[in-house]
């Protein structure tokens, strides 16, 4: 059944079709990723299995040196995943307010997701524009690792205290993008962090000439997981937080 996305000022909730009754929360526990000031354990260290990124005990989130950067927390295990048309196309049309470029700044290589694996990079085939795309030698563009930003979504089955986590697996057919946006765990927004720790959305030139959000599937190669305590549980039925809210 397909779901819709309604927002009010600092919740987002999810609401079946009008001729159904509308229901608060999703039908199984979401594991929500803290944004960087909730992060209060100093971090992160290959010796603990606890969430720690750059947080301390006064509260501080990373350094951005006075600047406003992408918020990203890498998930297990780091591996490439090369993305050919079909993945591109759905990166394209889960973002359907924006121009059909709007996958080629998704997936820049000197962008968050594809850090010199990306669009732009030599070598790299671009679906939209044709780059590349007739040269044997060349390759797809990858994400670099895997990520999601602070304030996104995961489900998954919790074993032995590591969360598996479920996405969207490039050995799989590539699904619509209607599915994947009726599944709030299977895609993020991209965010960023200003210098005084103020989360906001990253955003791109849209359509109708504003600048809005852009939300990125989670795409993987391999059975993605993680610490369960590296997130916060948010029960079944309850309510969704927006991806900006802080604890």
């Amino acid at each position: 059944m397909k779901l819709t996305l309604e927002t009010t000022s600092n919740r987002v909730y999810l609401s079946e079709p009008v001729e159904v009754v509308k229901q608060i929360g999703w039908p199984t526990d979401l594991y929500r990723q803290p944004h960087d000031k909730e992060l209060v354990i100093p971090g992160p260290t290959l010796r603990s299995p606890n969430r720690y990124y750059r947080g301390n005990s006064f509260g501080e989130g990373r350094d951005t040196n006075n600047k406003t950067i992408p918020e990203p927390y890498r998930l297990y295990p780091e591996h490439q995943v090369p993305l050919d048309c079909g993945w591109q196309r759905l990166i394209r049309n889960c973002n359907p307010e924006h121009k059909d470029d709007v996958v080629d700044n998704v997936l820049d290589q000197a962008w968050i997701l594809a850090n010199n694996t990306g669009l732009g990079a030599v070598g790299r085939k671009n679906c939209r524009n044709g780059a590349y795309m007739n040269d044997p030698e060349a390759k797809w563009p990858a994400l670099h690792t895997i990520i999601i930003c602070g304030g996104g979504l995961l489900s998954g089955k919790v074993v032995d205290n590591v969360l598996q986590i479920n996405s969207l697996r490039i050995s799989d057919p590539v699904p619509t993008a209607e599915y994947v946006l009726s599944r709030i765990d299977l895609w993020f927004y991209l965010v960023e962090l200003n210098p005084r720790g103020v989360v906001t959305f990253m955003t791109l030139s849209a359509k109708d000439g504003t600048r809005k959000p852009v939300r990125m599937p989670i795409i993987s190669n391999k059975q993605l997981y993680a610490p369960v305590n590296w997130f916060d549980r948010i029960p079944s039925g309850t309510e969704i937080p927006s991806p900006l809210w802080m604890s």
